[in-house]
């Protein structure tokens, strides 16, 4: 590997890139000093800028964990996202390193994102603030559910992508591969802009949408909230119910006793799985508490809780990053190799934020809705 200015990485040295690049490698600080041939304590020593390696330490840790020497320099202004303030799903279940892995390839993904924002105007955040006073009140949470629906003029119908109503109030959504079953989808926030993580390697795309509806209640009602408790997860998971199945347009469609012919077919008008509608059944009374522990039951026996009957749908892919990228390009000339050059990233890190979202096999939302997904601007 090429190390053209060490003299400057050296002088620059930054213990924060340091400690991205071995999150990247999803190693210990005791594994990477093996690596390296230092001592554990040295390395959380560079981590937090109370030494600074030798020229020759910092060539055999750009080597050792496959970056370019210039990715442990500041050259952009150092980023630490930290686990504790990002919304994960089965939080507890997640083990830490796998929580800092997926972070670091976030982080990734933010400065790909502020490289873009030199160029290309991506749709501004435009969220709304403040609704509700208690989200512990199950009723606050339907009605902020309900207000949300006016105010982007969903009226009560099938919403027809989660991934493109995101994206079009600002959220920047991606697809990243997940480092364990339990991590189905997170959220926060940098610098402002709300970030929606859904992961790659999950093959249910109903349960996917159902997801980014749960991240975006998150984003809404969980601004003050220490993420990964279980309170705050079961209010996300009744505003995701509430938003996708309004009360007042899916009341009148539910049928009162358990109709697995009318569940079918109200899973492809909604776009949600049949345990979602049995559950919104059992949330608004319209199925008693006996019949959905029977209906639930009898789903289990069948083998459908992971094979419903019925189509699932097509996986909704981002598409305001990929767009931003093939513009970048068209426009300026600034494509892959660019990028990876003036970021310092290495290619493959590059590789396992952006493709993800590329190779999906999925209808793009453009051939499902005119509406364009993001005003470029600025070009």
């Amino acid at each position: 590997m090429a190390v053209p200015d060490l003299r400057d990485a050296r002088l620059l040295f930054s213990g924060d890139r340091l400690a991205l690049a071995r999150q990247l490698r999803g190693i210990t600080r005791a594994e990477l000093a093996g690596l390296v041939g230092v001592t554990p304590a040295a390395v959380s020593q560079y981590e937090s800028n109370q030494i600074t390696p030798r020229i020759d330490t910092i060539a055999r840790i750009a080597l050792s964990l496959g970056v370019p020497p210039e990715f442990v320099t500041p050259r952009f202004q150092p980023r630490r996202l930290v686990a504790d303030e990002w919304h994960f799903r089965s939080l507890r279940a997640t083990r830490k390193r796998e929580r800092d892995r997926v972070l670091a390839r976030v982080t990734l993904l933010v400065e790909i994102t502020d490289y873009i924002e030199r160029y290309v105007e991506l749709p501004a955040p435009n969220l709304p603030e403040h609704l509700v006073d208690d989200p512990d009140d199950p009723d606050a949470i339907e009605a902020a559910a309900t207000a949300v629906r006016a105010l982007w003029q969903l009226e009560s119908e099938p919403i027809v992508s989660m991934v493109r109503l995101l994206e079009l109030r600002g959220c920047l959504v991606a697809r990243i591969v997940a480092e364990s079953e339990a991590m189905d989808a997170f959220s926060g926030r940098v610098g402002g802009r709300p970030f929606v993580i859904l992961a790659m390697d999950k093959a249910d795309s109903l349960r996917s949408r159902f997801d980014a509806a749960h991240e975006l209640g998150h984003l809404l009602i969980h601004a003050d909230v220490n993420p990964g408790s279980a309170i705050s997860e079961k209010q996300a998971h009744r505003f995701a119910s509430s938003f996708l199945l309004p009360r007042e347009a899916i009341g009148d469609e539910l049928p009162a006793r358990v109709d697995w012919t009318a569940l079918v077919a109200l899973k492809a008008r909604w776009g949600v799985s049949i345990a979602a509608l049995l559950y919104r059944a059992y949330q608004i009374g319209k199925l008693p508490e006996p019949a959905y522990r029977r209906a639930m039951t009898d789903l289990n026996a069948r083998g459908w809780r992971r094979n419903e009957p019925g189509a699932a749908g097509w996986s909704e892919a981002p598409t305001v990053l990929t767009d931003a990228l093939d513009l970048l390009e068209r426009a300026r000339g600034l494509g892959r190799a660019s990028l990876i050059s003036d970021l310092h990233f290495a290619p493959g890190d590059y590789d396992s934020v952006v493709e993800p979202v590329q190779r999906m096999n999925v209808v793009r939302l453009s051939d499902v809705a005119s509406t364009s997904s993001a005003a470029f601007a600025g070009v």
